[in-house]
């Protein structure tokens, strides 16, 4: 009798137990997804960057609290390549992760480096950066970008002066 009880308290117990959710991996469908992101940015494909995202996500640089749709944001981020001659997220699977906080939500976190070669100059450029993005239903609703690009920003700067400087040059030399 005492074997039969413990039997059905056993059978009761591993019953209720349900199997552990995972809450961080470094595999999933959702961090798929998010690498097939990168890969759109790195090959120009704005179609595929977009394919990624909710209709209604938006995405947020630094600081910023106003997000942009990110089917724009896609569209400008690629258009802004036009001064380098390459430009790509640089991502190895390490360097990728998702985890299901406590209130449920998934999030992909990426840690990373933006390298490109300005077309003007062929000076290499880098960024640093870490890029978190919430996911439901397997698209991105938001995505927070974090990055400083203040070198990069003064290398364009002293590109567009040296420009500048050799327009004015010629402007102002004399016609023989």
């Amino acid at each position: 009798m005492k074997t039969n009880l413990l039997l059905i308290a056993a059978g009761i117990f591993l019953m209720a137990c349900e199997p552990a959710q995972v809450r961080y991996t470094q595999q999933s469908p959702e961090i798929e997804t998010f690498k097939s992101v990168l890969k759109a940015y790195n090959d120009r494909n704005l179609e595929g960057m977009n394919a990624a995202y909710a209709d209604t996500a938006k995405i947020f640089m630094n600081s910023s609290t106003k997000g942009v749709l990110a089917s724009e944001e896609n569209a400008e981020g690629l258009k802004g390549m036009e001064i380098f001659s390459s430009a790509k997220f640089d991502f190895a699977d390490d360097d990728i992760e998702m985890v299901v906080t406590d209130k449920g939500e998934t999030w992909v976190n990426y840690w990373g480096k933006w390298q490109g070669t300005f077309a003007a100059n062929n000076e290499p450029a880098e960024i640093a950066l870490h890029i978190t993005a919430r996911f439901i239903d397997g698209k991105i609703v938001q995505e927070y970008d974090y990055f400083d690009s203040s070198g990069v920003d003064e290398k364009y700067q002293e590109i567009e002066a040296m420009a500048k400087a050799a327009t004015d040059s010629t402007a102002t030399t004399p016609a023989m």
